[in-house]
């Protein structure tokens, strides 16, 4: 054990506080700033309730077996990134390194796969995501989301929490937005479709079309609130041959005193009564 430091307060000996040269001055430890990818801050990121939604971007690629796609430039140290590949006939993994939490799923009875993988951004995870296929060349679409204040503890062994598939229908109803930030990745097959809408409350936050083989796929990814019950349907101009619809949580931490959180626009959960109290 190294031998102990004190100053002299003007009455007393205190303990010194442990200090760390940062390149131009000595700060003390609890002071040393973090570095977030863009800017020195003094700590890192604090959890909250319902992480934030960042930035997403997302772009469809055909005849490739190997795809990489920037990470929004607004990610910073701490965000949680959701990356997902949807691909046709073959299965792809990630392909570069990244620490993944993986989810590989074969959308039956469709030929429709959807790799997800949610993981903490920190600088050395670069700049860009990227997947391969297991296969002949193929269409794939790529999507990054990323999120900030969430409880990055928490990041769950298994993203996706659930999933359903339809044929021919031309809505589907969402399953319960449980828990934190609820995100909806959609996956439609279909000739003739060309528009999709969320339900009230749910914001739209990936939207790509592309030919693939002989249909047309959309990528849908919205998210909303954890209430606690389905926002309603997700509703398209025509019929979807195959869907297929994954919800994914995005962690937070609940609040400190634990009572629940009024949602402003929640017509369900947050109703205004007699037992209800605002502070």
């Amino acid at each position: 054990m190294g031998n102990a430091s004190y100053v002299w307060d003007g009455s007393t000996w205190q303990f010194a506080k442990t200090s760390v040269f940062d390149g131009k001055a000595w700060n003390p430890v609890g002071e040393i700033p973090m570095y977030d990818g863009h800017n020195w801050r003094p700590a890192g990121q604090t959890p909250e309730e319902f992480p934030m939604f960042i930035a997403a971007r997302s772009a469809t690629f055909r005849d490739r077996n190997h795809v990489s796609l920037p990470i929004p430039p607004e990610v910073s140290m701490g965000d949680i990134v959701v990356s997902l590949c949807a691909s046709y006939g073959s299965v792809t993994k990630p392909a570069n390194g990244l620490r993944p939490v993986v989810d590989l799923l074969r959308l039956r009875p469709s030929d429709i796969h959807l790799t997800l993988n949610m993981f903490l951004w920190t600088p050395d995870c670069g700049y860009e995501s990227a997947f391969e296929s297991f296969g002949e060349d193929d269409n794939m679409t790529v999507a990054n989301l990323v999120y900030r204040h969430g409880d990055t503890g928490n990041i769950p062994a298994k993203p996706v929490i659930s999933y359903k598939t339809y044929e021919g229908v031309a809505k589907a109803p969402l399953d319960p937005a449980d828990d934190f930030t609820t995100l909806y990745v959609a996956i439609a097959a279909s000739k003739d479709m060309t528009a999709a809408g969320w339900p009230r409350g749910v914001q739209r936050r990936v939207s790509e079309h592309g030919p693939w083989q002989t249909e047309t796929i959309h990528i849908m990814a919205a998210d909303t609130v954890g209430s606690g019950f389905t926002p309603g349907d997700l509703v398209f101009d025509s019929l979807a041959d195959q869907l297929a619809i994954a919800v994914i949580t995005i962690p937070g931490k609940p609040n400190p005193d634990g009572k629940p959180t009024w949602i402003l626009g929640d017509q369900k959960a947050s109703v205004l009564g007699s037992s209800t109290v605002l502070e």
